[in-house]
């Protein structure tokens, strides 16, 4: 009677129904980490590749599988230090953990034995939230090959315009060098590039109506992360 009369009580039911619910569900989140981690992994790689123009068939989403199979083929990562030098005691996990927070990561792509593009990663913060993206440049590490842009709280329509194609497209042959060879970066302005700045289309793309801070955060965020990088590109360009 007494067992009866305790599984009876609403508020011990109810609590083990929540603690039996909780325990299955945190079995399920451990059995599918792993599978988690996996696709955030291929998403990267396939951002990346988009960056540097592969795609799949008519601009689309490659399969995961061409994904992994391609990005190990033609990139490798490369850990540098605040001076641009190559880190090799360093892994990329540490840098990806935090563990090591003042070094950088360089995805370098390679086909037929010669370096064809560099690829940055890029962190700023948009109007409602952060955005972040893969940055391409050419082997002379001034023109750009292409970009990917992310910005999962951006309003629809509005700043979440950055992640579409039309406005990516943009960057594709901009240099982020002026003619003396310094460091201007590119700017996203607000309104028509070629009316705005004239005198240095080359350093700069039309920014998304009605998107003004979405569009001062990408400009920000090419600054902050290309001034990072230049010790790194800057050895590059030397070498």
């Amino acid at each position: 009677m007494q067992r009866n009369s305790f599984l009876k009580n609403p508020f011990v039911f109810a609590a083990l129904i929540c603690v039996t619910c909780s325990f299955v569900l945190s079995l399920c989140a451990e059995a599918l980490r792993p599978r988690q981690e996996m696709k955030v992994k291929v998403d990267i790689h396939r951002n990346i590749l988009r960056a540097v123009g592969i795609t799949g068939p008519d601009g689309g989403d490659l399969g995961d599988q061409e994904v992994e199979k391609l990005f190990a083929e033609k990139l490798r990562l490369v850990v540098i230090d605040p001076k641009g030098n190559v880190d090799e005691k360093t892994s990329p996990e540490d840098v990806e953990s935090g563990k090591v927070s003042d070094r950088l990561e360089v995805y370098v792509m390679e086909e037929n034995g010669k370096v064809a593009a560099y690829v940055i990663p890029m962190k700023g913060t948009g109007l409602w939230g952060p955005i972040s993206g893969y940055l391409a440049l050419e082997p002379d590490c001034s023109t750009v090959r292409g970009v990917t842009f992310f910005a999962e709280k951006e309003t629809p329509g509005l700043g979440a315009e950055i992640t579409h194609t039309p406005f990516q497209s943009q960057f594709k042959g901009k240099h982020i060098l002026d003619d003396s060879g310094k460091l201007v970066s590119i700017k996203v302005v607000k309104g028509k590039a070629a009316e705005v700045m004239p005198d240095a289309l080359d350093h700069a793309v039309d920014g998304v109506s009605g998107a003004t801070l979405t569009s001062n955060g990408v400009t920000n965020m090419f600054s902050d992360c290309l001034e990072r990088y230049e010790p790194y590109f800057k050895k590059v360009r030397k070498s």
